[in-house]
């Protein structure tokens, strides 16, 4: 048996206290962690840009107003009732448009003649005298008489 002696009733209590030093310390040498910060500021450092956003965003939207466009050209209807010394009718425009149609028992379509009253279109009836009226344009009709070189006509339909 062995004997017990200071020195061997306190070996246990040494061990204990120098395995608890060990592992007191080894928390002292791992570095303490960093408190994390909140990258998103509070609402009073809101930046002017952010401010904007945020009304922009909040806006209510305008609905955009669509107005339908009306056809830009339409067919022009010349009527020369009892005029048979006139063989033709022809559209001119100074956009450039030209076209001509027959006149068959003193009426004609002329398609496709531009409906703006800025294109600058006449109509020239052609045969034995030639003789003009205008301005005229798309989607209307002409009952139109000659006196000489200048023609007289009552437009409708526009």
């Amino acid at each position: 048996m062995m004997s017990t002696t200071a020195s061997n009733r306190l070996l246990p209590v040494t061990f204990l206290l120098g395995l608890g030093l060990v592992l007191g310390c080894s928390g002292l040498t791992s570095a303490p962690e960093a408190p994390q910060q909140d990258t998103n500021p509070p609402d009073w450092q809101d930046t002017a840009a952010r401010k904007a956003a945020k009304i922009e965003a909040n806006r209510p939207k305008r609905a955009k107003v669509v107005t339908p466009a009306g056809p830009t050209e339409g067919p022009l209807t010349v009527s020369l009732p009892g005029q048979s010394t006139f063989t033709a009718a022809e559209v001119q425009c100074t956009s450039g448009f030209r076209r001509r149609c027959m006149l068959s028992s003193g009426r004609c379509v002329v398609a496709a003649v531009p409906t703006s009253d800025t294109a600058g279109c006449e109509v020239f009836f052609q045969g034995a005298t030639r003789a003009s009226y205008g301005p005229v344009h798309g989607g209307s009709s002409l009952s139109c008489t000659v006196n000489g070189a200048a023609a007289s006509c009552r437009v409708s339909g526009e």
